[in-house]
């Protein structure tokens, strides 16, 4: 691995450099700043993604939002940057409390539908409820899953996948846990 630099030292003066286990403070000598790949280890997180070390080195007292995996989901987690008390290394502090938000109840199970990546899903393991957050080019947000889920009714416009030009309307809602269609 080629030794390269990630950002600026919280620290002192000096520029944070990617090594194999982790990234350290090219100051050796005046500097302790190293921060560890295994530091969110057991936290669902396998490693620490330049993009996240990148943005808690450029605002070292702020917060940033980083995704888990937990029994094959996905959950948001907030995390920054803190200087053990008992070790020299610094660690990625992650916010146990930071959840994924509650969309509503599952129309299958009734348990939770939570928001993941790329869709709303059960928070139940054996329940395989999962809805999308695309429909042919439609945005389901937030808004309009919680609406789905609670009975309602959209009209939207589609786009097809593959050739952008085609357009069509149809009604979408939730029906036997399955998002349903109908053209207009």
């Amino acid at each position: 691995m080629n030794n390269r630099v990630v950002g600026s030292c919280p620290k002192c003066d000096g520029y944070i450099i990617e090594f194999e286990r982790g990234y350290s403070c090219e100051n050796k000598e005046t500097c302790d700043f190293h921060l560890n790949y295994h530091n969110l280890a057991g936290l669902g997180v396998p490693f620490v993604k330049k993009d996240i070390i990148k943005k808690l080195l450029k605002d070292p007292d702020g917060v940033v939002e980083l995704k888990a995996r937990e029994s094959g989901n996905s959950y948001k987690k907030k995390a920054w940057l803190h200087k053990g008390e008992e070790y020299t290394a610094w660690t990625i502090v992650v916010a146990d409390d930071f959840h994924n938000e509650y969309m509503g109840k599952c129309p299958l199970c009734s348990s939770a539908v939570l928001e993941f990546g790329k869709h709303y899903g059960c928070e139940s393991e054996s329940c395989n409820f999962k809805l999308w957050k695309t429909h042919y080019g439609v945005d389901i947000d937030e808004a309009i899953c919680q609406g789905l889920l609670s009975g309602k009714t959209y009209d939207v416009e589609c786009t097809n996948p593959k050739d952008k030009k085609k357009h069509w309307e149809e009604s979408i809602w939730i029906e036997s846990g399955c998002l349903m269609r109908e053209p207009l």
